[in-house]
């Protein structure tokens, strides 16, 4: 159910933080923390996966990935279905961990914005049953507290008016926060003093917090998002003998908007408190007033998120799939851990083909059977040809706890390959091998705004957005790559010079260039199995610089790139003379 793959993606963000705190701990187990940390917070950012721009909610897709509502009959008030015990307005903002990325789904701060103005102004009335088939407590819960959508009653509507932290304005938080904490929890009038049920203590959880003015928004995190205390005073003893108290002298039922705050005597600008803040003792002195101030709203106030800038947040998929390529035993890439590969030898091999000239995977995962003779030493092999194998990655000493257990690695040296070979080279003992599933994932290349096919006469100039040249593609005159736009050569001829400055992705694979090739301040930058009749030259560029089984015909000139180029075990052959960097490439 999409309700439970949006949970599971902030359980990712969890476990995600827990991993790297472990890894910063180090011990022999510190790279496979920190692996799994990179791994789980990517996870936490699939989110994206379940919002369909066309209804601007996220909704479930069924088992053809087709979106379940079409536009014309979705209505997010309706409960069920997708949605565990709640509807699609309150699973709308369903990211407490990414405010920034659902923000750029919602096309940016303002509009996140506008979203959570209409949850709040649109009243819930108990009679859109949807699966449910009737009227559920939750529904006359949120109906009855008069806050819109808003079902405090509901843990899916906990977090959601902390949200405006996230969108620089606070003062709407401190506003609904204060309107729950004080209607809300008022003896017989609803519920004996809860709102709702009591579950594992969720009311009385977030009105501690929230009476106290700060509130757990990302689970798992060591932060607290700033709403607006309920008390003048109010003091927490530690376990530890320190005392957090919160001062707020001209709170008021009226004085509910904070208008400044000082942490331990020194001003405070942001909505988020970190815990290691609070954890040794401390002092926040809030000044109160009964009008929004500026306080919080500055550019780099709000708390933090999985995503920076404005671009929606675009996770690792795996690769692999129907249609995709073809795999020595399919039965590994079916997309589920139910079923499962005996090999009957304990170092077994598995080969997966791309249908296409190549993928980059940066992860893969392995996933154990249900029977034990789990691998526990191997290589992972790439290759752009299916004859000539590098060693992409390789571990040992490795081992699974848990029958249909999926364990992530980060591959070693990334490249394009069209052929990938896994070779088990020892198990934990026995006479078989079992796996349930293999993933290859990567970032797939994006959406071509252009694509040549054909033979183009004269020059190409890509100024923005995505070009590829795909496989048989002929450009007769010189290529330019401007500022962060992108170009993907496949399989393609380019007879003049290629030149690329400050630009996005510049990718060739098993493709032919005549003329000089000159890439600076770009990335990632990838020159793959392709010929390359004249000068390359790579300068400062940012991100990954794959330089790997080409023939080149002129000097290889490195300098000032971050990281230094690799040709992941694949060597160049070179005509002319290698310098700076690719000196050993």
């Amino acid at each position: 159910a999409m309700s439970w793959a949006m949970d599971g993606y902030i359980n990712d963000y969890g476990i995600a933080n827990m991993a790297e705190a472990l890894a910063k701990k180090g011990g022999p187990k510190a790279k496979e923390y920190a692996e799994q940390a990179e791994y789980f917070r990517n996870r936490a950012q699939n989110y994206v996966t379940m919002f369909d721009p066309s209804v601007d909610f996220f909704q479930g897709k069924d088992s053809a990935g087709a979106w379940r509502n079409p536009p014309s009959t979705y209505d997010p008030r309706v409960w069920g279905y997708d949605y565990t015990e709640t509807d699609g307005w309150n699973m709308a903002f369903h990211v407490p961990q990414d405010g920034q990325g659902l923000a750029n789904l919602y096309g940016g701060r303002d509009g996140l914005a506008k979203k959570l103005d209409k949850f709040f102004a649109t009243p819930e009335t108990a009679t859109f049953y949807g699966s449910y088939g009737g009227p559920i407590h939750e529904m006359y819960e949120a109906r009855d507290v008069r806050m819109g959508q808003y079902g405090h009653s509901n843990q899916p509507s906990h977090h959601i008016i902390y949200m405006y932290d996230y969108v620089g304005q606070p003062h709407k938080t401190q506003k609904l926060v204060r309107e729950a904490t004080s209607r809300l929890y008022l003896g017989s009038e609803i519920g004996q003093g809860y709102p709702g049920d009591e579950d594992n203590g969720e009311m009385s959880a977030w009105q501690i917090f929230s009476a106290l003015g700060f509130y757990p928004l990302q689970m798992g995190s060591p932060a607290y998002a700033i709403g607006s205390p309920l008390f003048t005073k109010a003091t927490v003893s530690l376990e530890n003998g320190k005392k957090i108290v919160v001062n707020a002298p001209g709170n008021s039922r009226s004085n509910v908007y904070v208008q400044s705050l000082k942490v331990n005597g020194k001003k405070y600008n942001s909505t988020s408190l970190p815990h290691s803040l609070l954890a040794d003792g401390a002092t926040l002195d809030f000044k109160m007033g009964p009008s929004p101030s500026r306080w919080g709203t500055g550019e780099n106030a709000a708390p933090p998120s999985l995503t920076t800038g404005d671009a929606v947040a675009n996770p690792l998929r795996d690769l692999t799939g129907p249609g995709r390529g073809t795999a020595s035993d399919p039965t590994l890439v079916d997309d589920t851990s139910t079923t499962q590969v005996t090999f009957p030898t304990p170092t077994p091999a598995w080969q997966y083909q791309f249908a296409g000239a190549g993928e980059q995977a940066t992860y893969y995962t392995l996933t154990s059977g249900t029977v034990a003779g789990d691998p526990k030493a191997w290589r992972l092999r790439g290759s752009y040809d299916g004859t000539t194998w590098t060693t992409i990655d390789e571990r040992a000493d490795q081992s699974f706890d848990w029958r249909q257990q999926t364990r992530p690695f980060k591959i070693a040296a990334p490249g394009r390959y069209a052929h990938y070979r896994l070779e088990v080279s020892a198990n934990t003992g026995e006479a078989s091998t079992t796996l349930a599933e293999v993933e290859l994932l990567g970032i797939p290349a994006p959406a071509c705004t252009t694509t040549i096919s054909d033979k183009v006469a004269g020059a190409v100039s890509v100024r923005s957005g995505v070009t590829c040249v795909t496989a048989g593609a002929q450009i007769t005159g010189p290529v330019s790559v401007a500022k962060d736009a992108s170009l993907y050569v496949t399989g393609a001829a380019l007879d003049a010079a290629v030149r690329a400055t400050g630009a996005g992705t510049v990718s060739l694979l098993n493709s032919t260039v005549s003329g000089p090739l000159t890439v600076t301040g770009s990335g990632p930058v990838s020159v793959e199995n392709s010929t390359l009749k004249s000068a390359v030259t790579l300068l400062a560029n940012k991100e990954a610089t794959v330089v790997a089984g080409n023939t080149i015909g002129g000097p290889l000139t490195c300098a000032g790139n971050k990281p230094a180029p690799v040709n992941n075990g694949l060597p160049n052959k070179t005509g002319g003379i290698r310098l700076g960097q690719c000196g050993k490439l």
